[in-house]
């Protein structure tokens, strides 16, 4: 829907990967900590940071930009699976 409303096709692409990649590592959190509100104050925390960070700017986007967004879910999804491991033995 996004793209319909006028928003740049790289920006949606870059946060349809990212989100997805976030949804697997909350999702394993989740399943680790036997617990969904950890991961929820962290989800909550998150857009937070996201929206304060864009308040009164309009963002243009490149495709640095998109594989930054993307790659900045990588330290996210390396704990997620160095926890998951520990919790498992």
């Amino acid at each position: 829907m996004h793209v319909f409303s006028g928003h740049q096709p790289l920006r949606v692409a870059s946060q349809i990967v990212g989100v997805f990649l976030l949804g697997i590592a909350f999702a394993l959190l989740a399943y680790a900590g036997a617990s969904v509100w950890p991961v929820a104050f962290a989800h909550g925390l998150l857009d937070a940071v996201v929206v304060t960070n864009r308040m009164g700017r309009r963002i243009e986007w490149s495709p640095s930009k998109a594989v930054v967004m993307v790659l900045a879910t990588v330290p996210v999804l390396i704990y997620t699976l160095l926890i998951t491991r520990r919790t498992d033995r």
